[in-house]
């Protein structure tokens, strides 16, 4: 609406009984929401969001940053199941970013926006403190390259979370407005996202970004040297 604007972003299906039919899309919108939708049933006229809150349509989670303020999610998701032991073996996870490039103030944003990696046990997550948090380390420059690195996950530090959010804060730069606003790529044990950093000044083109990978399901560094 003209008081509330927003919008869906690209939404992407799963099919949980294996039956060849998608049984639940998620999708983000501008205001952070990331919605699960239920289309398991056979009778069309039931399919509805996942989760309600006094009888009306709730997201399975709200994007914030530290301060509560929305993160709009403007790119789709991408889905997996942890194969691996532990707390969180076969367990599916949501992964997708935050940030958008829409808008002419869009350009000049510094606003923080994140990473996350939301695991859906049938349950809404209240809000990032269920979360695990991960940051951006050490920035250098490496062959004229700008890279970084991302702080490392314990051993366990997993249990008891709905998953993990990593906050895109240069550890150089602070808050650059970096974000991102394309889908989340799952490789084998490797989580890919690109970001970007639009430049500020009016009227340029061009910018800067990272090409990012972390662990999927703690949202911590890998465990060996991946970029060459």
């Amino acid at each position: 609406s003209s008081a509330t604007s927003n919008g869906l972003a690209t939404p992407k299906g799963w099919d949980e009984d294996g039956n060849g039919t998608v049984d639940t899309v998620y999708a983000g919108d501008r205001l952070g929401n990331l919605w699960k939708f239920d289309l398991s049933g056979s009778n069309v006229a039931k399919w509805e969001t996942a989760f309600k809150s006094s009888g009306s349509p709730a997201p399975l989670f709200a994007a914030t940053d530290s301060s509560g303020n929305r993160q709009p999610i403007t790119s789709g998701v991408t889905i997996g199941l942890n194969p691996r032991n532990g707390s969180n073996a076969g367990k599916r996870y949501v992964f997708f970013g935050t940030g958008q490039f829409l808008t002419a103030a869009d350009q000049s944003s510094t606003a923080v926006n994140s990473w996350y990696g939301l695991i859906d046990e049938g349950v809404r997550i209240s809000g990032r403190s269920d979360l695990k948090q991960r940051s951006l380390t050490n920035q250098t420059t490496v062959s004229g390259q700008l890279v970084r690195t991302v702080s490392r996950a314990a051993s366990g530090d997993m249990s008891g979370k709905a998953g993990w959010v990593l906050d895109l804060i240069s550890p150089a730069n602070g808050q650059q407005g970096e974000r991102i606003v394309s889908d989340p790529s799952l490789l084998g044990p490797v989580l890919f996202a690109s970001s970007i950093i639009p430049s500020s000044a009016s009227c340029a083109v061009g910018g800067s970004g990272f090409v990012n990978a972390v662990d999927p399901y703690t949202g911590g560094s890998l465990d060996s040297p991946f970029f060459d």
